[in-house]
C-alpha cells in the first residue's frame, strides 16, 4: 500500500457496496463511470514500479527535470487517472483563494507574474523548497476537508451526501486521487490549485503584514513555490515628505509662536532613511526652510543665526536603515 494511504482496502471495500452514495457522488463529480473509479482507486494502493509499467494501472510515470540548476521530481499522472484530476480540478477551482496567487488557471505563466513587478525598483524573491514534498497527504486532506465541507461545496455538488460519515469519505476518496506517495505530486492537474488551497493561510498573513512593514504600495503574488513581493519606495519616505510638508506649510504661512514651537518640534525629530534618493529630498528640503529662515519677517538676526543652528543639526539624528530589504525578507520568512 502506498506510503500516507487514506483510503485503505476496507474502506475503498465500503464504496463496492451496492447503492453506495459516495460513490455515486464522486463518479458524478469524476465525470466517469462507477466501475472506472473504483478501479482507479484500487490501482491506487498498488505499489508501483516504475521503470516497469503495467497495463491498466492508473498511476504516474516519474522522471527528473532540471530546472535553475534545481532537480525536480515530477509526476505525471497516466492518461485515465488524468482525465480524472482534470475533472476534479474544475470542481476545485471553484473554491476561492488568494488574489496574489498567479498559478492555476488557463494562461498563467511565470513571465505574466514577473510583469506584476516590472516597474517597482525594490524586489524580493523567494523560492519554497520541496513545495510540493511538503505538502503530504493528510496536509491536503485537512485543507480539502475545510474548504469543501466548512463552505458547502460539497453539498452543492453532491446533494446525496447528507451526514457526517459520507463526507469524510467522500473528502479521503478526493483526496486520494489526487496524492501520490504521501506528497502532493508536482506535475498532477490538481496540483497547483491544492496547493492554492494550502497556502491561502501563508499568503493571507503576508498581505496582513505587508502594510504594518515600512514598505510604500507593496505586491505580493505567488506563482506556485515562487514569491515576490516588490515596492516603489519604502513608507520611510512617504513619512519624509508628510513631515517636511507640514514644516514648510508653517514656516511659509505661520505665526513666530507657530515657527518656534515647529523649531522645537524639529529638534526632537529622528530621520530614518532607507536610501540615497531620501537622503537627498531630506537635504534638499532642509535648504528651502533654512531658506524661510532666512527670509522670515518674524526673527531677529541673532533669532534666525540661532534657529538655523537647530535646522542644521538635523544630520546628528539621521539613523540609516540601509537593511531593509533583508528586515522585510526575515519577517515574510517567519510567516511562511
Amino acid at each position: 500500500m502506498e506510503p500516507g494511504c487514506i483510503l485503505p482496502d476496507h474502506r475503498i471495500q465500503e464504496l463496492k457496496k451496492e447503492g453506495n452514495i459516495v460513490l455515486t457522488s464522486l463518479a458524478r463529480l469524476c465525470e466517469c463511470s462507477k466501475e472506472d473509479l473504483l478501479r482507479v482507486l484500487m490501482d491506487r494502493n498498488t505499489p508501483q514500479i516504475v521503470d516497469q509499467p503495467q497495463e491498466g494501472v492508473f498511476g504516474y510515470k516519474k522522471y527528473k527535470k532540471q530546472e535553475n540548476n534545481k532537480v525536480r521530481t515530477l509526476r505525471e499522472p497516466k492518461p485515465q487517472l488524468k482525465k480524472i484530476q482534470e475533472t476534479i480540478r474544475k470542481y476545485l477551482l471553484r473554491i476561492p483563494v488568494s488574489l496574489a496567487s498567479t498559478a492555476g488557471e488557463g494562461g498563467d505563466s511565470a513571465d505574466k507574474n514577473a510583469e506584476l513587478h516590472r516597474y517597482n525598483p525594490y524586489l524580493i524573491t523567494l523560492d519554497i523548497k520541496n513545495a510540493y514534498p511538503s505538502i503530504d497527504t493528510a496536509r491536503v486532506h485537512k485543507n480539502l476537508k475545510t474548504s469543501l465541507l466548512g463552505k458547502g461545496y460539497v453539498d452543492t455538488r453532491a446533494p446525496l451526501i447528507e451526514n457526517k460519515e459520507h463526507q469524510e469519505l467522500f473528502i479521503a476518496a478526493l483526496t486520494h486521487l489526487c496524492v501520490s506517495e504521501n506528497e502532493l505530486p508536482q506535475g498532477a492537474p490538481t496540483s497547483n490549485q491544492i496547493q492554492n488551497i494550502v497556502m491561502l493561510s501563508v499568503d493571507k498573513a503576508i498581505e496582513k503584514r505587508l502594510p504594518e512593514l515600512h514598505a510604500s504600495d507593496a505586491i505580493y503574488s505567488r506563482y506556485a513555490d515562487d514569491m515576490a513581493i516588490s515596492f516603489p519606495c519604502f513608507r520611510t519616505m512617504t513619512v519624509l515628505e508628510e513631515q517636511f510638508r507640514n514644516y514648510l506649510k508653517i514656516f511659509h504661512h505661520g505665526t513666530k509662536d507657530q515657527c518656534q514651537q515647529a523649531i522645537e518640534n524639529f529638534s526632537q525629530e529622528k530621520f530614518i532613511l532607507t536610501d540615497n534618493y531620501e537622503h537627498k529630498y531630506l537635504t534638499a528640503s532642509i535648504k528651502k526652510i533654512r531658506k524661510l529662515i532666512s527670509d522670515s519677517p518674524h526673527f531677529t538676526e541673532d533669532e534666525k543665526y540661532q534657529h538655523i543652528g537647530i535646522i542644521d543639526t538635523y544630520k546628528k539624528r539621521i539613523e540609516r536603515s540601509g537593511r531593509r530589504i533583508e528586515e522585510i525578507e526575515k519577517e515574510i520568512l517567519q510567516i511562511i
